[in-house]
């Protein structure tokens, strides 16, 4: 009788363990960051330069996750916060190049739209996860960032509209003119 009752309640136990485990995985894979964006995958999206430049994005918790696509094998780039003058601008911006996805949490102090790495200005780089691909001349870039980051070269992204600009180039070269930009609004 007992070591009934003891399988018993191993077994229980077993079964509890693997449903709260199964819990767990399915709220870490709720977001895919891997550079192809899923259909569904994003609660928004909108189009720029007549549908050569895409934005997807969503809110989950404390979080913003945007996904790129632009038909280029350059750069491409989101500022938020963006006015016509350029200053103060956040950006991020992404590349692949040879098969590596790379990406770069920016900032634009001049009117001129010059920008530096957060890093070098005594920032950090709040980009927690990213993934990217080239494909049919077409270039992807998926990343995660805290709406609030605390960072003094990040914007504040707060629920409502959100200004920015977007940008891509031909070149992988960040310091390279851009070939096509533009200014729109999301609704975050």
């Amino acid at each position: 009788m007992k070591i009934s009752t003891l399988i018993l309640c191993t077994l229980m136990i077993l079964t509890l363990a693997s449903c709260q485990s199964t819990k767990n995985e399915t709220a870490i894979t709720s977001s895919s960051v891997n550079g192809v964006i899923d259909t569904d995958e994003y609660s928004s999206s909108t189009t720029y330069d007549n549908g050569n430049f895409q934005i997807h994005w969503k809110v989950e918790g404390q979080y913003l996750y945007i996904g790129i696509k632009a038909k280029t094998t350059g750069w491409v780039s989101l500022g938020f916060n963006a006015t016509s003058k350029l200053r103060n601008v956040d950006y991020v911006f992404g590349w692949v190049s040879d098969g590596k996805t790379s990406v770069s949490d920016e900032y634009s102090a001049d009117y001129h739209g010059q920008h530096q790495t957060d890093i070098s200005l005594g920032g950090k780089d709040d980009v927690t996860e990213f993934g990217g691909q080239e494909n049919n001349g077409y270039t992807v870039i998926e990343f995660k960032r805290a709406l609030v980051t605390g960072d003094t070269f990040d914007a504040n992204l707060t629920q409502g509209d959100l200004s920015i600009i977007w940008a891509y180039a031909s070149s992988d070269n960040i310091s390279s003119a851009h070939r096509q930009r533009g200014y729109g609004q999301i609704q975050i």
